[in-house]
């Protein structure tokens, strides 16, 4: 009788044995087996960066206005004798970049020649865009092309009188400039490559001394 119960309580022991391993062992055919954390975290950081949310390079932060990055002045003129003239060249230019600078000139020259009988007056307009570009500091190159409404010398009368007509006259200018960053003053020389001694404004070369702000 004693054996008997001995061996009852041994098989009851045992099941609950069996029966708390098997509660341990994760079930392989589960659905939905049980992931540890560590596992967890592996995958979060082993899933892909979204295309658009890789890093992007940094947006230019430069946002001013076209109109304030405008430069103006010009240059001017007074010239007093048998010849006498006034000169109005206002200015705006652009800085394309830290070497490049572009701009437009408006023109106005009043002329009274003296040399002459009658004496010959007239006013000269136009316009001239042009650029320059730093090559070393503040020294540039220069190139500007003008259009300016004029009267012209077409011939002669009696060898000394001169028979003028209006028209459009064509220069362009290359030389060199100096513009000097801490300062709103430049300095340019400009030789005219189309000049006609005849039709041409200006005689060569021409000097001018202005400001841009």
């Amino acid at each position: 009788m004693l054996k008997t119960k001995l061996r009852a309580l041994c098989s009851v022991g045992l099941l609950i044995s069996a029966i708390a391993l098997n509660a341990q062992v994760p079930n392989r055919f589960e659905k939905n087996p049980a992931k540890s954390p560590t596992q967890d975290s592996a995958k979060v950081f082993d899933k892909p960066v979204p295309k658009n949310e890789k890093s992007k390079p940094a947006p230019n932060t430069d946002k001013t206005p076209f109109y304030k990055k405008l430069r103006y002045g010009g240059t001017g003129g007074l010239q007093f004798g048998t010849i006498t003239s006034v000169m109005l060249n206002p200015r705006v230019a652009y800085p394309v970049n830290d070497r490049l600078l572009a701009g437009l000139g408006l023109t106005y020259l009043y002329v009274s020649d003296g040399r002459f009988e009658p004496k010959l007056e007239q006013s000269i307009y136009g316009f001239s865009p042009f650029v320059n570009y730093k090559v070393y500091g503040p020294i540039a190159l220069a190139a500007e092309y003008e259009l300016l409404r004029a009267q012209v010398v077409k011939g002669f009368i009696n060898g000394t009188n001169p028979v003028l007509g209006e028209e459009w006259v064509s220069a362009l200018y290359l030389g060199g400039a100096y513009l000097p960053d801490e300062s709103p003053f430049y300095f340019s020389i400009l030789f005219n490559v189309l000049y006609d001694p005849l039709r041409s404004v200006y005689a060569n070369p021409v000097i001018r001394v202005g400001v841009l702000f």
